[in-house]
């Protein structure tokens, strides 16, 4: 399967993953991309009829902000021609102890939203960066949700930092007028 054009996208992002009792640093991922083998494609992490069939991830680099490991797979050609050019949503399956890569399940729901194998003629499908990847994320409609909801998510942590700023000159004065509302109940007025 090596022959083959490869699909590339985001596969894994460094950071801690408390849910799965699993974290990567930066320099973790960095030596895992060097000791990179390829690896096998499975569905959904779990041992299938369909295993050892799907394809390998073939190759994997860090993305230029030293955080995201971006992959290249190798898919079988009926897989391909099945799936045609949908976006493969995918997660990692990694030894914990030797943080080294085992396989790369394609899944329905990843632990890490954005991670997610494009089409092999798509345009950057070599991304380098978090920008191309985004741009890549734009060219399908699941992409364009992930855009749309990272940047709701990002909206909405703004407009909760801003009312909170926006909010304490309120709550101070709140606080002063139900203070003088219970000293003067209090005195029975």
């Amino acid at each position: 399967m090596t022959d083959m054009p490869l699909r590339w996208g985001k596969v894994f992002e460094a950071g801690t993953y408390a849910t799965k009792d699993f974290s990567m640093t930066p320099e973790e991922l960095r030596a895992a991309v060097a000791a990179f083998e390829p690896v096998p494609i499975d569905l959904e992490h779990r041992v299938t009829i369909f295993s050892g069939k799907l394809g390998t991830l073939q190759e994997v680099k860090l993305a230029d902000d030293g955080r995201t490991l971006l992959g290249g797979v190798a898919e079988a050609p009926w897989l391909s021609t099945l799936l045609g050019n949908t976006v493969r949503k995918v997660s990692c399956t990694w030894d914990k102890a030797t943080k080294h890569l085992l396989a790369l399940a394609y899944t329905l729901d990843p632990h890490i939203e954005d991670a997610a194998i494009f089409s092999a003629q798509a345009a950057f499908a070599k991304a380098d960066d978090r920008a191309r990847v985004d741009e890549l994320l734009a060219m399908t409609p699941l992409g364009q949700q992930v855009l749309r909801d990272r940047k709701a998510k990002e909206q909405a942590e703004a407009d909760k930092l801003k009312a909170k700023h926006t909010l304490q000159p309120v709550v101070s004065h709140l606080s002063a007028q139900g203070q003088e509302y219970l000293k003067n109940w209090r005195k029975g007025s």
